[in-house]
């Protein structure tokens, strides 16, 4: 399939960052939802929050324009939890943790996850989506945390499929 031209790679993590934004904010039943947001360098640090962050990583091949970047997801939440905001049963706050937590990696789990992305953000392609580390808790203070990372080999281009996607219909 050939290629459109490719961006320059800065732009890159930030369409990774926002392809995995929109779709974890289309697909999250978290109650109350969490907020979503990109990079580590983010104003937001309300919880229950959602960090994406990516980096850059090696061209692969050389002057393709196809990159392995990683990108970290970052569930965070409260041990302090405003009772206004739950249900009548008002969970624990590491229970209603684990249920943000569940909700995403549900997201992330999915079989769609590659096809998903590539619809959320325009000019951008994932060839190859692997996790690349184990689910990692964490507490600070008052703070739960649970972070897992992928690697994804994708390239800020259009791709022009080679077959049309649909048969045109003949005349007549």
């Amino acid at each position: 399939m050939p290629l459109l031209p490719s961006p320059p790679f800065n732009r890159l993590c930030a369409k990774v960052e926002r392809a995995f934004q929109e779709v974890i904010v289309n697909n999250q039943v978290i109650i109350p939802k969490a907020a979503i947001t990109r990079g580590q360098s983010s104003d937001e640090k309300t919880a229950p929050r959602v960090e994406i962050s990516a980096r850059g990583g090696p061209e692969d091949p050389p002057r393709s324009g196809n990159y392995h970047v990683h990108v970290s997801i970052t569930v965070f939440s409260s041990a302090d939890i405003d009772a206004d905001q739950l249900p009548i049963e008002h969970p624990s706050a590491e229970d209603l943790h684990e249920i943000n937590v569940g909700t995403v990696l549900d997201v992330l789990a999915s079989p769609n996850l590659k096809d998903w992305l590539n619809r959320a953000v325009a000019d951008f392609f994932v060839f190859e989506l692997l996790s690349d580390s184990d689910l990692d808790h964490t507490v600070e203070g008052r703070l739960f945390s649970d972070s897992i990372g992928f690697n994804v080999y994708c390239c800020a281009a259009a791709i022009i499929p080679e077959v049309p996607l649909v048969e045109a219909p003949e005349p007549g």
